[in-house]
């Protein structure tokens, strides 16, 4: 099964903007997922998304140790698309915490740039260790 069609499947979800903020939540199994995304300066967005209010997960047990981690992908993915669709931010960022995810985090990276035409680059968070992923607009 090819990477994208794994993103197909995506989870029953909410995702909305209020105020200056975008807000999603879905379940997968009986965990909670929290997508946030909010403008931190002029023109530079960054992406959050959480197991219900746990920013800082357990590292030995992953995002969440239920194995549904393509589901839980495609449907963040689905929010950032919309999201991208609608706001047309010049630059968004987000962060992998876990190094057991990178190599998804990196596939996921390189797809959404790829499928919205933007240049993704990546950068080390001095302070957590946390890869960062930057995005910005191809002009």
């Amino acid at each position: 099964m090819r990477l994208q069609e794994v993103f197909d499947k995506v989870l029953p979800h909410t995702f909305s903007k209020r105020g200056g903020e975008w807000t999603g939540e879905f379940k997968a199994g009986a965990v909670k997922y929290n997508v946030f995304i909010d403008e931190v300066d002029d023109d530079l967005f960054n992406i959050i998304f959480e197991v219900d209010g746990v920013y800082d997960v357990d590292k030995s047990k992953g995002i969440t140790g239920t194995g549904g981690e393509f589901q839980v992908f495609a449907t963040v993915a689905k929010m950032v698309g919309e999201f991208i669709k609608k706001e047309k931010p010049l630059r968004f960022t987000f962060a992998a915490k876990e190094k057991s995810r990178r190599k998804l985090y990196d596939r996921f990276a390189k797809l959404v740039a790829s499928k919205y035409r933007y240049k993704v680059k990546y950068d080390t968070d001095p302070y957590s260790k946390d890869k960062m992923y930057i995005f910005s607009q191809n002009r």
